[in-house]
């Protein structure tokens, strides 16, 4: 699945991409970064409530021992 907006596509997984017609490793890379910064920008020690009424679509990290909210698309 993908969305396209006037300047980026977004894809749900590195396979949709790759399906699109893009490079296996540019898509790989593209995820990568993507879920890097996404994780940068992620605030810490939210609880289930929080990260809910924010976000919506959240899940327990136990890494991070935090509610954090679902990592969706990259581009």
């Amino acid at each position: 699945m993908s969305i396209t907006t006037a300047t980026e596509t977004f894809y749900a997984t590195v396979q949709d991409c790759i399906d699109d017609g893009n490079n296996a490793d540019i898509c790989a890379r593209g995820w990568n970064n993507a879920k890097t910064a996404f994780y940068a920008d992620v605030p810490k020690n939210m609880t289930q409530q929080n990260c809910q009424s924010k976000y919506e679509n959240c899940y327990y990290d136990n890494v991070e021992q935090s509610w954090i909210r679902s990592f969706l698309d990259f581009c």
